[in-house]
């Protein structure tokens, strides 16, 4: 499977990670507003709100198909390559797997609470129901302020953890194409063409390609 990444070419990634997310966006877009527009007589009842959820959950369900393909494309240039790093360098790949799986656990949880929300709600009594979290008292209010801070902090904790990743791809890529060590002042551009992947692709593809070919010359 890694090998696959390895060896897709630049326009290939494009599509799967850039391209397609985009025509399913536009896709839902026309299939939603039609809907609305066929059905108004329908959705101009108290149902309305519900099934923009509804909706809503299918598209955030949709969108998961590129960030699994955009993963999978990262995980193949951090383990992938490190049999093209040279002889005395090694890179500490546990710490990469670790802070690799940290933000897909924390992703994965985060959809699962939103999809449970939006699912959870049937009618629009349900909805009319939130206005009850106005009535908690102090005690409620100070777990939701330690349960919105936690969550600050773990937020920020993911976002390290997959700047570490960009941080790693880059210098795997970097040392595997020169063949020693590298500094960071010599892998920050592929630090940012790793971050900003849409436009990274059409660069670092090609010698990513050029190093798997290597072997099968």
């Amino acid at each position: 499977m890694m090998n696959t990444f390895l060896k897709a070419k630049h326009w290939h990634l494009f599509l799967l990670v850039f391209a397609l997310p985009f025509i399913i966006y536009i896709g839902w877009l026309v299939a939603f507003f039609s809907d609305i527009i066929s059905n108004f007589d329908y959705y101009d009842s108290v149902d309305f709100p519900v099934e923009i959820f509804s909706s809503i959950t299918t598209m955030i369900l949709l969108m998961m198909i590129p960030v699994v393909i955009q993963y999978a494309w990262f995980w193949s240039m951090a383990i992938g390559l490190q049999k093209k790093l040279p002889q005395g360098t090694t890179m500490k790949t546990g710490l990469f797997k670790a802070f690799f799986i940290i933000p897909i656990v924390y992703g994965a949880l985060y959809l699962f609470g939103v999809v449970t929300f939006f699912g959870s709600i049937e009618n629009i009594e349900d909805l009319e129901n939130l206005d009850k979290l106005g009535q908690i008292g102090d005690a409620q209010i100070g777990l939701l302020i330690v349960g919105f801070m936690l969550f600050i902090v773990l937020s920020l904790f993911v976002t390290f953890c997959s700047f570490y990743q960009f941080w790693f791809i880059a210098k795997t890529i970097k040392s595997a194409e020169l063949q020693r060590d590298v500094k960071f002042s010599e892998f920050v551009g592929e630090f940012f063409l790793v971050w900003f992947y849409p436009i990274g692709v059409w660069i670092l593809q090609p010698t990513i390609n050029k190093l798997v070919a290597e072997d099968n010359p």
